[in-house]
């Protein structure tokens, strides 16, 4: 119950206190550097107070004395705005200190070995090194609010799990310690996020809630991190003492490694401990991730990555070749979904003038338009009288495209092919293009009978099992009273009975004809007939018959909202399963026209 104890004092401590000193109006009139102190001091009491006092040991002691002296520099910082070689300079005199006072990393285990290295006179630079990388790591991740202390409390807490499975014995120095800094770090985060409107809400705020941390508190939190990392090192295996670090720290280290590689304006390698650089987090929102989506994004990824320290740890007695393995794989799927999240989640201005009207999206021209855009068509194909084919385009359809050449000719002539499926809007965003809204097929069938029933046209249904589209025309009758129905027809007729369907169909001469046998069937169905039957608007809708008439119940509006429909659809029908095979192809896809855009810049 001790580190349990710790973690709720510690986020008691830091969580009250943030929020007492926020809602003092005397604070909105003080300096920044003031409030950062403020702030600092009040995360540095919550992580120091709770291990002093309840742990009792040399250990605490001299945690508690290297984290005060990491105030102390924060609060110079923030005050007199120090000298960034100053700074550096500070922080090897503390790493040193703390070398002198027993965090130290003595031992290692080179791979193939059996046996463990003794540091010797090493010990004491790379266990400064090693605090200092950490450090400045944490550090960096200043010039996003909410990062650091977000992040700090994931890894604190991921630290923790893996030398427990590593070493159960270390595990007691390490618990207090790391429910301490976990306690303090969660309890800030709430308070340190940035604002949702960043240039209308003052650095203070009642309503808000924003006591953000200036550089005493990251100073400590990188101490505090760097710190329980040695105490917690991994000597076990070589491949443990340089994997969970990294994939724990991949946040920090990748800020680091952008800014020294792409944060200048030269785009070139340099190194400078004076000039202000470009981090990874700003070049995102530069590209329209918000600063809360950006922290959402780090921290998922930051608890990906601790997910594969954790599995490292648990195969801590396997082959060093079989680790390597699990960790190529999964790490490269991580940075895949780490690119893809940024990328999606991104808010993109387009004005809808400067898009084009149908764009290129993966060799397959899909329109830009949103559920009004793609109904305001449909009523002018309407009024035309004259036949058009619309189509509308999910995962399955795209990658089905590029295997059918039928196909591929068929959306390339259809009228408008609307973006449906969650897997298409995502990719474009991926890829960069105007696609900012999914116009599916089973909403499409439903506003154009709202629309029909205003204006008198009248709709045919072809298609799904005996009996589902008749009750489905029921169903849409009632929900839109005077929808006039043309006929309906089942899909499950021989070849010898489609003239006749033909024939039924042109007899009935429906302004707008719904097509449900699949992709790409329905598609081929309504080019071969398309001109014959002289319908103004057909349009292939896949399942949604079976939606409409309940047959199949359409997932929770929170699903749909997050584009988990397919999800949800899949587990209704098993048998849907084989189609999911084309979201992994669609990204593959997508990431290939990314590297090949790039290599053509």
């Amino acid at each position: 119950m001790g580190p349990l104890f710790i973690l709720i004092a510690a986020f008691l401590i830091s969580h009250g206190g943030a929020r007492a000193l926020a809602s003092l109006p005397l604070l909105r009139c003080q300096p920044k550097w003031l409030i950062y102190v403020l702030s600092g001091l009040i995360l540095t009491l919550a992580i120091i107070l709770p291990t002093w006092l309840l742990l009792g040991t040399s250990l605490a002691g001299n945690f508690v004395l290297i984290l005060t002296l990491a105030f102390a520099v924060g609060v110079l910082a923030d005050a007199f705005k120090l000298p960034r070689l100053m700074q550096v300079l500070i922080a090897m005199g503390i790493a040193f200190l703390a070398t002198q006072l027993g965090f130290l990393i003595l031992e290692a285990k080179p791979p193939f070995m059996a046996s463990y290295i003794q540091l010797g006179s090493w010990a004491i630079p790379i266990t400064c090194i090693w605090i200092l990388a950490i450090t400045f790591a944490v550090v960096l991740c200043r010039r996003l609010p909410g990062l650091t202390s977000g992040l700090v409390g994931v890894v604190s807490l991921a630290f923790l799990i893996i030398s427990l499975v590593v070493s159960a014995s270390r595990s007691l120095l390490i618990a207090p310690l790391a429910c301490a800094i976990a306690g303090a770090a969660w309890g800030a985060f709430p308070f340190d996020l940035p604002p949702r409107r960043p240039s209308t809400a003052p650095l203070l705020n009642c309503s808000t809630v924003y006591f953000p941390q200036g550089a005493a508190g990251h100073w400590v939190l990188g101490f505090a991190l760097a710190l329980l990392s040695v105490v917690g090192f991994l000597k076990n295996t070589a491949f443990l003492l340089l994997a969970a670090p990294l994939l724990l720290l991949w946040v920090p280290f990748l800020e680091a490694t952008y800014a020294f590689v792409y944060g200048g304006r030269e785009k070139r390698f340099s190194f400078s401990l004076t000039r202000r650089r470009e981090l990874l987090h700003e070049a995102l929102q530069r590209g329209g991730l918000s600063p809360r989506r950006c922290v959402a994004v780090f921290l998922a990824i930051t608890v990906y990555f601790s997910a594969i320290a954790l599995l490292l740890a648990l195969l801590v007695q396997v082959t060093f070749m079989v680790k390597l393995l699990v960790l190529g794989v999964f790490g490269g799927f991580g940075i895949i979904i780490f690119y893809c999240a940024a990328r999606i989640l991104s808010r993109r201005l387009i004005e809808q003038s400067a898009a084009a009207e149908k764009i290129d999206f993966l060799e397959v021209p899909v329109t830009t338009v949103d559920m009004e855009g793609a109904l305001a068509k449909i009523e002018q194909y309407v009024q035309t009288r004259t036949p058009h084919m619309i189509a509308t385009t999910d995962s399955s359809a795209i990658v089905r495209a590029h295997k059918d050449e039928e196909l591929a000719a068929i959306l390339k002539a259809a009228d408008l092919v609307t973006p449906d499926g969650a897997g298409v809007v995502w990719m474009a965003k991926v890829l960069g293009l105007p696609i900012e809204q999914r116009v599916s097929g089973v909403d499409l069938v439903d506003k154009i009978c709202a629309r029909a029933a205003r204006q008198n046209w009248s709709i045919y249904l072809l298609g799904a099992a005996p009996g589902v589209s008749d009750a489905a025309a029921d169903i849409l009758q009632q929900r839109h009273p005077g929808l006039r129905i043309a006929g309906c027809m089942h899909g499950y007729y021989s070849a010898q009975e489609e003239p006749c369907i033909i024939d039924a169909i042109i007899a009935a001469r429906p302004d707008v004809l719904f097509v449900g046998f699949g992709i790409p069937k329905q598609e081929k169905w309504i080019a071969r007939y398309m001109q014959q039957l002289n319908v103004p608007v057909a349009i292939g809708v896949g399942g949604s018959f079976d939606v409409i008439s309940g047959r199949v119940q359409r997932a929770p509006k929170w699903m749909q909202s997050a584009g988990l429909e397919w999800l949800y659809r899949t587990l209704q029908q098993p048998k849907r399963i084989p189609r999911l095979i084309a979201l992994p192809r669609l990204l593959a896809m997508t990431l290939r026209e990314v590297y090949q855009r790039r290599k053509r810049r």
